[in-house]
């Protein structure tokens, strides 16, 4: 499968649903702060990674996550487990 067909796999299946992930941090108002504004950083490798990877993180750059302050929740690490 190829990268456009996965992508287009992935947008039609969560259309219109909700998605939750995890993130655990130390530094939870600051992944918080970013994704409110929408100006994350560029993923870092350790490892050299192809070309395509990196054009494909910077197409996904541009696709803004429209999220608001009440699409985020910042809970601690026994609570999410529980």
């Amino acid at each position: 499968m190829d990268v456009e067909t996965f992508n287009a796999t992935i947008e039609r299946q969560l259309r219109g649903r909700s998605l939750q992930i995890a993130i655990l941090t130390d530094s939870p108002n600051v992944i918080r702060q970013a994704f409110l504004s929408g100006e994350l950083e560029s993923p870092h490798y350790p490892m050299t990674v192809a070309e395509h990877v990196l054009v494909e993180d910077a197409s996904l750059r541009e696709r803004p996550l429209t999220l608001g302050p009440d699409h985020i929740t910042i809970r601690d690490v026994p609570s999410v487990f529980h």
